[in-house]
Formats: structure tokens, sequence, C-alpha cells
């Protein structure tokens, strides 16, 4: 039997993958004091979500984010390792408005340490197996979310501009392609999207659920996901997974989905 073990201890989908698929997890600071050797996989979770990273906090951030990667890479794991990275990793085009508009390729901390974690683990020949997935938003999501309140608050409970839209991953989408995978013994590397075909914004969701509101918030942060690149492979396509069929499945968020074009992850829908 083959053993594995799950990196990062989050209450989220870190807990929901080591209870569904029966393996230990730990923290990424626990890392130099496990053989890795003894294991066939790792999955990989931890990340630092934050945008903004206080000077004093800039050296936990470093070793969290790059330094756990290469006692990885440095140690003597030979096995499979899966990646879960996200949609927004890599630079993002900004556009210097005192610069005649001048637009330039930058990073957020959280861009810059999903993209450094992908092309460090994609550039060794160590791993038997390397899969890195970009995943959209995760669901379910915290009751604090703003996604949580737009689905279930009032209006005036959400700190984003309701255009905000996002690409959405439920965890059971994980979980099902983990165990597509391992049984369909695929041996290539892989990379590429997890995560819903189409987009939803916050103000649908409010619109489904027939609430009223205004424009009240259009001073606050809009959140634009990052397009996905249609030159890399979204594995959530083809019809083999249906998130109808999951106990994780939210209609609202379902129809919203589907509002427009075919979505990939709803197949029963067509």
């Amino acid at each position: 039997m083959e053993k594995s073990i799950l990196v990062g201890k989050g209450s989220g989908i870190s807990n929901y993958l080591s209870k569904s698929l029966g393996i230990e997890m730990i923290s990424s600071t626990e890392l130099e004091r496990i053989d890795l050797s003894n294991f066939d996989n790792i999955i990989y979770t931890s990340t630092d979500p934050s945008h903004f990273i206080e000077q004093n906090k800039m050296c936990k951030y470093l070793n969290k984010n790059i330094r756990s990667i290469y006692r990885i890479i440095e140690s003597k794991f030979s096995g499979r390792l899966i990646y879960l990275s996200s949609i927004e990793s890599g630079p993002i085009k900004v556009k210097r408005e005192n610069l005649n508009d001048q637009v330039e390729d930058m990073f957020t901390p959280y861009s810059f340490s999903k993209y450094s974690a992908e092309s460090l683990f994609l550039s060794q020949n160590c791993f038997k197996q390397c899969i890195v997935l970009r995943l959209g938003m995760l669901w379910p999501t915290k009751t604090n979310s703003n996604l949580f309140h737009a689905l279930e608050s009032q209006p005036e409970d959400i700190n984003l501009n309701f255009n905000s839209n996002f690409y959405l991953t439920p965890y059971s989408l994980v979980l099902r392609y983990i165990e597509k995978i391992t049984k369909e013994r695929i041996s290539n590397d892989i990379f590429g999207y997890l995560t819903s075909s189409n987009k939803f914004s916050l103000s649908s969701l409010l619109k489904i659920r027939k609430i009223n509101y205004s424009d009240i918030n259009n001073n606050k942060y809009l959140y634009l996901t990052k397009d996905i690149s249609y030159e890399i492979k979204n594995f959530s396509t083809g019809g083999w997974y249906d998130w109808e069929k999951e106990l994780d499945y939210n209609h609202i968020i379902a129809s919203s989905l589907n509002l427009n074009t075919k979505e990939e992850i709803l197949p029963s829908r067509f």
C-alpha cells in the first residue's frame, strides 16, 4: 500500500482531503523532522494567502512559502508530488496612471509564492511525477467570507464590490481528480487548471436569491480574478465530474455559473 502525507494543516481543503483520503497532515514547519523518503505521495496545500506582508513577518513568510519547498526538493523524496496552486499564480498586468498608462507585469506576495513554487517543483526531475493544479475559489467557504455572506447574509455584510468575480473549485472536484489520476495510473507530469469553466459574481448570487441591492458598495475593493489561459488545459472538462452529484453542491452558485454558457462541472444540465 502506498504511503502518503499532506503538507498543510488548515481547517479547509487540507482537513477535507486528509479525512477523505485517510492520510496524515503536517504543517510546513514540521518538514525538517520527517524523512520524506519514506513516502510515496506528497500533497502540498500549505500557503499564505496574504496580499500584504508586514516587514516583521517577512522571515516567516519566506520560510513557509519558499524554504519549505526547498526542503522537499532537497530531501530524498522521489515519489508523486501534488501541488495545489491557484488561478492567481503568476504576474498581474498593472497600469501606472502617472506614467502614461504604462503597463507592467507585477506580483502580489500570493501570486509570487504560488508561481515560484510551481516553477521550482516543475523544474525538478527527482520526482516520479509532479502534478500542479491551479484552483479557483475553494468551496465550501468559511462563514466569515464574502462568498458566504453573498449566499446567506445581507448585502451590507459583504466587504467587496458586488461585481467582484471568481472561478470556483469545489473540494469534491479536487478529491475526485486525485482519485481519478491514481486509479488511471497516469505517470507523466501534469500542469493545468482544476476549476469551473465559467466565472460567477457576487451580484449574480444576490440576484438569484432575489435580494434587492443598490450600488452602496461601489467604492469597495473590486476583485476580478485572472482569466483562464486557453493555452493551459482545464482538467475539470470532459464530463467525468458532475458537481450536482456531490455533497458540497450549492444550487445558487451552480445557477450563477450556468447563466450564459455551458458550465463544464455541471454536465448533466445539457
